[in-house]
């Protein structure tokens, strides 16, 4: 019995419990408590299986649960029990690849991932409070940072074109950053 195995899956069956929970709590939903431990425990059980049965299993693994929570969000949808939205589905996804995560010995990130799923979740209400007080001109701002930053600044050589190391584009550009 390989004890390593047996603990990945209960790791990620733990974490897709933790998901579960919180979507056990909110209104009606595609995916609950045991759903989501055995979506998860499904990834890490893919991602064991992969090595012997080959690489293929998991994204066929991934196609089946997409599939699951596609036909589940139908079914509830047409019971008229549920509103319609995606986050549950897409959470069932990243479920899956975090216990994939976490089979293939990426065990921090997938701890990781799904502990931000679950914030992520349960933090709607804020969230969405927060975005219907924001305005036009907060909004504008957090682009035109989101492009200084994460645009520009990332495709700048970093090296310097002068013979004291002063002129260095990314190193310039991210004093812009720093400053904005």
């Amino acid at each position: 019995m390989d004890l390593a195995a047996i603990q990945k899956v209960a790791i990620a069956a733990g974490l897709g419990l933790l998901v579960g929970f919180q979507r056990e709590w909110t209104a009606p939903h595609v995916a609950g408590l045991r759903t989501f431990g055995l979506i998860t425990a499904m990834g890490a059980l893919a991602g064991l299986f992969s090595s012997v049965a080959g690489p293929w299993l998991i994204p066929v693994g991934l196609l089946s649960v997409a599939l699951l929570v596609i036909v589940g969000g139908i079914m509830k949808f047409e019971e008229a029990d549920l509103e319609p939205g995606l986050t549950t589905q897409a959470a069932a996804l990243v479920m899956y690849l975090a216990g994939v995560a976490i089979a293939l010995d990426y065990t921090v990130l997938g701890i990781i991932v799904s502990g931000a799923t679950a914030v992520l979740l349960h933090w709607k209400k804020p969230l969405h409070n927060i975005v219907h007080r924001i305005g036009e001109p907060e909004i504008r701002a957090i682009i035109q940072l989101v492009l200084i930053a994460l645009v520009i600044l990332p495709v700048l050589p970093n090296k310097s074109y002068d013979q004291f190391g002063v002129l260095n584009p990314f190193e310039i550009w991210l004093m812009v950053v720093l400053i904005v």
